[in-house]
């Protein structure tokens, strides 16, 4: 082993690939796990839909979308059986209760965006897909 390469050998092996700043306390992990599915629902149905989209900037913007909105609803009725399966101790309970919240305001922020974002996202789309407008080179 060359010396260069021990730092990254060193950070690899901990094994902390995600921050721990995101599963911190249980409103955190709540929220960024949403967050996270959120992304990836959106990607894992982006990519696909990219390959039939046909350069159709608005198909693939609506596919995305509902890949991140699957993704929540998968991920908020998770948090509900978690929530809701049977367990006595008042500090998981609270826990839960507290990673809900997380997930319920990360859901809400999410649907925002989406709301408020996609006339606008789509009025760009229009514009330089009619040559209206054109992105740098």
């Amino acid at each position: 082993m060359a010396i260069k390469e021990k730092p990254l050998i060193d950070a690899g092996s901990k094994g902390a690939g995600v921050p721990d700043f995101f599963f911190s306390n249980p409103f955190w992990a709540g929220f960024f796990g949403m967050a996270i599915a959120a992304l990836l629902g959106g990607v894992c149905f982006g990519i696909p839909g990219s390959l039939f989209a046909g350069g159709d900037h608005r198909a693939l913007v609506g596919t995305i979308a509902v890949g991140s909105l699957c993704a929540m609803a998968i991920g908020i009725v998770a948090n509900l059986f978690l929530l809701l399966s049977n367990r006595n101790d008042e500090q998981i309970v609270d826990d839960r209760w507290q990673a809900f919240a997380g997930a319920v305001i990360a859901c809400a922020m999410m649907l925002a965006v989406i709301w408020f974002g996609a006339p606008y996202m789509f009025t760009m789309l229009e514009l330089m897909s009619s040559g209206a407008i054109r992105p740098a080179p």
